[in-house]
């Protein structure tokens, strides 16, 4: 069939019940209570009981359960899905046309029922009335009798068990285990203990209730006329339910400093003497605290509308200061550092901050300060700030009467001329430095600087002229030196060069000779020692050899002491004779 036609057909038979219906009822339509603790199944049983019994009243024109899912398929909704707030069900019965919706849960904690129904205003979106009824005992029970009870207050037919009149034709013999327990009826205490047996009750449903203690037991039954019942109930230690609502939902909840669980949540009380501290959080809305005392209720239930805020993250420095408004955020709660600077995401969370516009600050010793604007709204509760922090810069001052060069190195290296009589400024960032100055014919000038003042004392570089005596004294510990030490690099080096040539050239002669040399004396003996004539040519042929190789040696040891002994005296005559600095 075509899906217009069918939506037409729909919607005509919807008008033609509506206009065969009394003109004083309103419609009403009931969506499929959602499901806590009980099955889809169960829920929905729930629902059309409760469908069928608010029909029995005259109050309202109750929309088939068929009805509503043809229409609602025909919108692709489905009228198995959730649909708890006020907006959804408005919507369900704008499509439907109804002038009221009723919509709910059932939910089921240990052997504790309850149905939560209520009745929104279609036009214009208001709950015009909401009933809430518990029971404990089996659901079949809740599903026969509760139902009931929930349709007449709705329906506003509800006497609330207050009309018991003890003069019909039907009674109940009521025992409970263990016995001894105080007997009431619809709520209503008769003054009677277990087992006892009440007389002249009228045809109806009833529910009894037996209280022992600490202990309490319930159960549901109809008397027919003339009806003759026994029924015994079972007592078991009485339980009550905190229970606690958040919007938005899947806050954290903890009960008396315990484990936080997510909203909604049942907490099951023991001892209803006692005051409840309830601890709620929920990221990026503020934490609530709040102690409460139980009340004699079977259950107490807490709403609470959780209020947006905002966090502010920031990288993590040691040292580092960081303000928010001027305050400081160590004076601040809800602050922590959280991750590893091993990860370079260590990092402050500041949490818990209303919406609003702050102004940040970062400061830290010898750097220039970081401000930022910072805006938190609903939209982007959430900024991650991001800043660097440079270093200030110190003004160095040079001088110096000679012509030269510098080298400033630390945190930044910065090279930089010098001009005799001439001041030379230069910018750097704060930190220590090592000056390094070179100027010809003068001694290296190095100096330890620390730089941690915008503007530093003057630096005067004093080049010093090297000593001719040092230098001398120098050269005598070894060629060459009095010349590096007096800036002749070239020849410094050069003469230490060949001083040091001359120098091994000589122990390497001396060592040579000496092995020559006990070669030589072996050979000696043999050749003494030789009884033939082919033996005594071959030593003397090898004695003529070594003979030679002990004269090269010796020419060595005397060309190598003449270059050590020329290297030595130059370096001296240079120092003495040739000294540039006089």
């Amino acid at each position: 069939m075509n899906p217009m036609l069918k939506q037409f057909i729909a919607v005509c038979s919807l008008i033609s019940i509506l206009v065969a219906q009394s003109p004083e009822r309103k419609n009403m339509a009931i969506y499929n209570f959602s499901g806590l603790g009980v099955s889809p199944i169960e829920a929905q049983v729930i629902s059309d009981r409760l469908r069928s019994e608010i029909s029995k009243f005259d109050t309202y024109s109750i929309i088939e359960r068929g009805l509503m899912e043809q229409i609602l398929e025909e919108q692709v909704l489905q009228l198995s899905g959730l649909c708890d707030d006020a907006s959804c069900l408005v919507e369900v019965g704008q499509i439907l046309a109804v002038h009221y919706m009723v919509g709910g849960s059932v939910s089921k904690i240990g052997n504790l029922f309850t149905i939560e129904a209520r009745i929104i205003d279609v036009e214009s979106g208001k709950v015009v009335n909401s009933v809430v009824e518990d029971y404990n005992g089996p659901i079949e029970n809740l599903l026969v009798q509760t139902t009931k009870i929930v349709a007449a207050k709705l329906s506003g037919n509800s006497t609330n068990g207050s009309s018991l009149v003890l003069t019909g034709n039907c009674d109940i013999f009521i025992q409970s285990n263990p016995p001894g327990g105080t007997i009431y009826i619809n709520d209503r205490p008769m003054g009677d203990v277990t087992p006892y047996r009440l007389e002249g009750l009228q045809a109806g449903d009833y529910k009894i209730k037996v209280r022992k203690g600490n202990l309490i037991g319930e159960a549901i039954t109809s008397l027919e006329r003339n009806d003759r019942k026994d029924l015994t109930v079972n007592l078991a230690e009485e339980q009550f339910i905190l229970r606690i609502y958040t919007e938005p939902e899947g806050a954290e909840v903890s009960i008396n400093q315990g484990r936080f669980m997510k909203t909604p949540y049942d907490y099951i009380v023991t001892d209803t003497t006692l005051n409840y501290q309830i601890q709620l959080r929920k990221d990026l809305y503020f934490d609530f605290n709040e102690t409460v005392h139980f009340s004699d209720n079977a259950m107490l239930r807490l709403s609470y509308e959780l209020v947006r805020c905002g966090r502010i993250e920031i990288p993590y420095q040691k040292d580092v200061k960081v303000y928010l408004n001027d305050k400081p955020i160590a004076q601040l709660h809800h602050v922590d550092v959280i991750g590893s600077a091993f990860t370079q995401d260590k990092r402050w969370i500041i949490d818990q901050l209303e919406i609003t516009d702050y102004q940040l600050r970062v400061e830290k010793v010898y750097h220039q300060t970081y401000e930022q604007d910072v805006s938190l709204s609903s939209r982007r509760p959430v900024h991650k700030i991001k800043y660097n922090l440079s270093l200030m810069n110190a003004n160095v001052t040079f001088k110096s009467e000679v012509e030269g060069s510098g080298l400033l190195s630390g945190i930044k290296d910065r090279g930089f001329r010098l001009n005799p009589g001439q001041i030379t400024n230069i910018m750097v960032p704060y930190g220590n430095y090592t000056l390094s100055a070179h100027a010809s014919g003068y001694l290296p000038f190095k100096k330890e600087l620390t730089l941690f003042n915008q503007d530093s004392d003057p630096v005067t570089i004093n080049f010093q002229r090297p000593d001719k005596q040092l230098a001398l004294k120098r050269s005598l510990l070894f060629p060459g030196m009095g010349q590096i030490y007096s800036q002749q690099l070239r020849k410094g080096i050069l003469l230490g060069v060949l001083t040091s040539v001359g120098v091994g050239w000589l122990i390497n002669s001396i060592s040579q000779y000496g092995t020559e040399l006990d070669t030589y004396n072996e050979l000696s003996d043999n050749y003494a020692g030789a009884i033939t004539i082919e033996a005594m040519d071959r030593y003397r042929s090898q004695l003529n050899t070594s003979q030679d190789q002990l004269t090269s040696y010796r020419n060595q040891f005397l060309a190598a002491t003449s270059l050590a002994l020329v290297s030595y005296s130059w370096s001296i005559f240079d120092i003495t004779v040739l000294y540039p600095y006089e």
